[in-house]
């Protein structure tokens, strides 16, 4: 198992507990236990809402430092990613030691959210400008389409449910892609009801489900 405070880098793609979930625990064990500061990859108009709304009330308290209560960055090295305008959806881009980060905008939530600007904060995240991570996201085929046709992307790790609706796309949405573009998607996020979409799945050419514990090389 890994200790968290041995991560030293941590990337939030929006604020649902099953994605930020673990970082209060990890802002105290890295403040109080191991005493240094993890770096966590941060766009400026995501701060606020991810330190009052979410962070806040579990960390701020614990301490008084000059005066005041803790703030987010008595917890974390911030690193901002630069704002791409010539990228899709004003990306942010940032080097992380050999890889290159892009952080491109989504539309997650709320269901009835039409647009990624109508949208709450989401992001997925494209990887050396070869396999882009959706995050969480609703059905985007304008997206998909837009970065593959520029950066012809190797993969595509994908968020799938078992019904149309909702904050996600739905393993018949993404059915729905071009063949060529379906055989680079990696199913994950999906329910423990996955095995009932397997005839689908198979139909569809997916490149596969994205398992616990699997590692997949792409060099």
């Amino acid at each position: 198992m890994v200790d968290p405070t041995d991560i030293g880098y941590f990337l939030v793609t929006h604020s649902h507990a099953d994605h930020i979930g673990g970082l209060e625990e990890v802002m105290l064990r890295s403040r109080y236990i191991a005493h240094k500061k993890p770096a966590l990859i941060l766009e400026d108009d995501y701060r606020d809402t991810l330190w009052h709304e979410s962070l806040r009330g579990g960390c701020a308290y614990n301490e008084v430092v000059d005066n005041r209560f803790l703030e987010l960055e008595d917890f974390w090295q911030i690193e901002r990613p630069c704002k791409r305008a010539d990228l899709p959806r004003n990306a942010g881009e940032l080097d992380l030691g050999t890889l290159n980060i892009k952080l491109i905008r989504t539309n997650h939530l709320p269901e009835q959210a039409r647009t990624w600007q109508e949208a709450a904060y989401s992001v997925g995240i494209l990887i050396d400008e070869r396999i882009f991570f959706s995050g969480d996201t609703k059905f985007d085929p304008e997206l998909l389409a837009e970065l593959d046709q520029r950066f012809d992307l190797e993969a595509i790790f994908h968020d799938a449910q078992g019904f149309t609706g909702g904050l996600h796309a739905s393993v018949e949405e993404l059915s729905s892609l071009d063949k060529g573009l379906r055989s680079r998607v990696w199913l994950m996020h999906y329910g423990d009801d996955w095995y009932k979409h397997t005839a689908m799945i198979e139909w569809a050419g997916f490149a596969g489900f994205a398992a616990e514990y699997t590692y997949l090389d792409f060099d």
